[in-house]
């Protein structure tokens, strides 16, 4: 696939933007877990453990609150059976239906404290409950600081990798480029660049070794040209019936035939 060289770089602009939102994400991500554990946490057990105290407190009446203190009660009640979480407390919650009906009824001291009874169990439950997810919540948190350190790190040291060899991947070609056109203005017209890139340097790379080609024939040919012409003044020279000797400015030798030289 071709990509030119602003792809390129913008290929690598995103990926280590790629990696910085990788961290973001799973930070989001492990915050957000941690956050819904403590919600969890005070949504379905700290709640029971106020309906269980406001029951309870609503328990030690006297006759002039008898009606009021009982509402209060039963209003608590409802709620608590809309909030059962954990197990054995929807059992209790049952248990606790009943014996306050019967309370409701008889105002007996059996059913009294049995309220109290499964009121101190839905407490007991709750609370372990609490101390529980409290240690899971506490683990998720050391779990997710370890899992986002070796995230971290695996991230970083892929951008370390990164930020040291994608500038020599885009740097090289330039190099060679330059490399190239210095042996070329030295007349090495035999040089090639051999750059497999399809983006522009792999185009300058290809002009490039057309015109060297180009040089290098025309080198050959012009040299070819200049021989055959040598070739055939020295034979004309040779031929003359009398003495040739060709001088330049300097008044030096330049050829000279056989009779001269005698």
């Amino acid at each position: 696939m071709k990509f030119s060289l602003k792809t390129k770089l913008r290929l690598g602009l995103i990926f280590i933007f790629g990696l910085t939102l990788i961290i973001a994400v799973s930070s989001h991500f492990y915050l957000q877990n941690i956050v819904r554990q403590t919600k969890d946490i005070a949504k379905s057990n700290y709640e029971t453990l106020d309906f269980v105290e406001q029951m309870r407190d609503a328990l030690d009446f006297d006759g002039a609150t008898d009606t009021a203190d009982w509402q209060r009660y039963e209003q608590y009640l409802i709620k608590q059976e809309h909030n059962v979480t954990e197990t054995g407390e929807a059992e209790a919650t049952d248990i606790l239906r009943g014996a306050s009906e019967t309370y409701k009824q008889t105002k007996s001291d059996t059913s009294h404290r049995q309220i109290a009874t499964q009121l101190t169990k839905i407490n007991a439950l709750n609370r372990a409950a609490i101390l529980r997810k409290n240690a899971a919540s506490i683990q998720s948190t050391e779990d997710a600081a370890f899992g986002l350190a070796i995230l971290s790190a695996v991230c970083i040291l892929v951008a370390f990798s990164f930020l040291f060899n994608f500038p020599d991947y885009i740097a090289n070609p330039v190099v060679r480029l330059k490399e190239g056109i210095l042996k070329i203005a030295d007349g090495n017209y035999t040089e090639r660049i051999d750059l497999s890139s399809k983006d522009e340097f792999g185009e300058s790379a290809a002009a490039f070794n057309k015109m060297a080609h180009r040089l290098d024939e025309y080198e050959r040919t012009t040299l070819a040209k200049v021989m055959r012409e040598k070739q055939r003044i020295e034979t004309a020279i040779a031929l003359f019936s009398e003495a040739v000797i060709g001088l330049d400015g300097e008044r030096k030798i330049l050829f000279i035939n056989a009779l001269a030289e005698k």
